[in-house]
């Protein structure tokens, strides 16, 4: 067995017990004699099926199949092993599951997915392990004519698509599918459905935790960890478990809890565990409107409770990509930066901001998505590069900031970072940052905070301030 199909079979194996089947949907397209597969996830659930899902009609397509089935979850190794046979039996039909040439299986690739990545990737909101593999088959079969005849042949549907990608999307509900150089694609998916709900709060006096879990979950065994702290040290470690509530209309579980709240405390971070593993965190800000940076103030009377700047900063706003932009701009200006937002255009760099020193330029690429994705890590040492030209008497340093955890950026881009000594700013570093901001500490502790960010990444040449 591949060494990845045993490290998918080992991470899913503390939670075996809570799944009941797993349903399988393919997208399939017809090559000479064969079935190819374009598309096949299988989903592990706690619960039946909904049958009501409704059906797509394939009316005047022979040359695409669009088949289902729910398997018992004992049956999960048989599923796996196409990544060692290439081939897949779905009621009678067998779908080829192997490279063009040569043609041998996919290749599998596990991966641990935090709720948020999972959202963005798998279109699953929740904790995910998955399986996957794939190879772009399209070009060697088919080829970009009858890709094209596929497309127009789905968009003159009854129920109309917009293409083969929205329809994989609408069936199985596979995000990979974009054209016809996209890989097929074969996902095994173990999602874990316990996660925070939005409406945790700080209160005067205490903290509110709130959590969702699917039936089928243990609740007994589901606990959040409660980190608080201030702007500079941690003051609480514990761990709390969870009440079980009622269900909801979705006929999830409610589970709650509360505990005090220290009057020093400026961040909670909340960290949920399921079966010994983290599956969900989220941080809580006290308000301290009013009371703290007057900038603050002024932000929170347009934009109630920060709200947005929150969202935007979380990668959760409608049009995340431009949200996450926007924050940005509004948490540097909060840190004392001057800012301009300059990334309409795909030439410039999304900031460029200048704190106490007005020979001293910041350029921000900001992202929701891993750094390597349309090689933006190369378009930004080159923009970076085109700055420094055109202002050589300034020093420019380049800060790459992303709503992604460090831990889940390829580590590649990390090395590319750091080679092309640009300062990286996660999910974590942002909350610090907020923090900052939020006490009105100015622009002099955030330079001191960056530089702190840069020396932890090992770029020893970067010197914000001499």
């Amino acid at each position: 067995m591949h060494e990845q199909v045993q490290k998918f079979l080992e991470a899913v194996k503390p939670f075996r017990e809570d799944y009941v089947a797993a349903e399988l949907r393919t997208v399939a397209y017809r090559w000479k004699s064969d079935w190819i597969n374009l598309a096949t996830r299988a989903v592990l659930v706690t619960r039946k099926p909904d049958s009501r899902r409704p059906s797509i009609a394939l009316k005047d397509m022979p040359d695409l199949l669009l088949t289902e089935a729910v398997l018992p979850v004992g049956d999960l190794r048989h599923v796996v092993e196409v990544f060692e046979t290439g081939n897949l039996e779905v009621k009678g039909e067998s779908i080829n599951c192997r490279r063009a040439n040569p043609p041998t299986p996919y290749s599998p690739f596990y991966r641990s997915y935090t709720r948020r990545w999972a959202r963005e990737q798998l279109g699953l909101d929740t904790h995910c392990h998955a399986l996957s593999g794939g190879e772009n088959t399209i070009q060697a079969t088919i080829g970009n004519d009858g890709f094209d005849r596929l497309e127009s042949k789905v968009a003159a549907l009854r129920t109309p698509f917009t293409g083969l990608g929205d329809l994989v999307r609408a069936y199985t509900g596979g995000t990979a599918m974009a054209g016809s150089w996209s890989y097929s694609t074969f996902e095994v998916i173990a999602p874990v459905w316990v996660r925070l709900a939005q409406d945790c709060r700080l209160g005067s006096r205490g903290i509110t935790l709130k959590a969702f879990m699917r039936e089928g979950h243990e609740p007994d065994l589901a606990s959040v960890g409660v980190v608080q702290s201030d702007a500079t040290a941690i003051l609480h470690r514990k761990r709390i478990r969870l009440v079980t509530g009622r269900k909801t209309r979705d006929g999830d579980i409610l589970i709650t809890a509360e505990t005090p709240l220290d009057r020093r405390t400026n961040r909670v971070t909340l960290l949920l565990s399921y079966r010994s593993e983290l599956v969900d965190r989220s941080e809580l800000f006290r308000n301290r409107v009013g009371k703290w940076n007057p900038k603050v103030s002024i932000v929170d009377s347009v934009d109630r409770d920060l709200r947005k700047l929150k969202e935007g900063l979380a990668g959760k706003a409608r049009e995340p990509g431009g949200a996450f932009e926007q924050a940005m701009v509004t948490l540097l200006t909060l840190l004392g930066f001057s800012c301009l937002h300059v990334g309409r255009d795909e030439r410039n760099p999304d900031i460029v901001a200048w704190a106490l020193d007005p020979a001293v330029v910041f350029v921000v690429e900001c992202t929701i998505a891993e750094p390597d994705l349309r090689n933006k890590t190369t378009k930004f040492a080159a923009r970076l590069r085109h700055t420094q030209a055109v202002a050589p008497t300034s020093r420019v340093f380049g800060i790459l900031a992303t709503t992604l955890a460090k831990s889940v950026i390829n580590p590649a881009d990390l090395e590319r970072l750091k080679a092309d000594k640009i300062i990286l700013i996660d999910g974590g570093r942002l909350n610090e940052l907020e923090a900052i901001a939020d006490l009105g500490a100015g622009a002099g502790e955030a330079l001191e905070k960056l530089q702190s960010f840069a020396s932890s990444e090992g770029i020893s040449e970067v010197k914000i301030s001499e």
